[in-house]
């Protein structure tokens, strides 16, 4: 099996900081853990503006295009 990829380290973003999460996403892409409801099966792009769910349920990356 070829190894693509190789994670050396990681950070715990403190919630609700958006300053650190800002610094951190300008230097590589971010693993975000959510908790979105249901219509998010819907969702292509942007600022999603759906409810929230109960529970994190989706895994998503967070990259800055550009």
């Amino acid at each position: 099996m070829t190894v693509a990829a190789q994670i050396n380290s990681y950070e715990v973003v403190t919630d609700n900081d958006e300053q650190q999460l800002l610094q951190l996403v300008a230097q590589q892409p971010i693993s975000v853990s959510i908790a979105v409801g249901d219509e998010f099966i819907k969702y292509t792009r942007g600022v999603y503006s759906g409810t929230c769910g109960y529970s994190h349920n989706h895994a998503v990356i967070l990259l800055v295009m550009g």
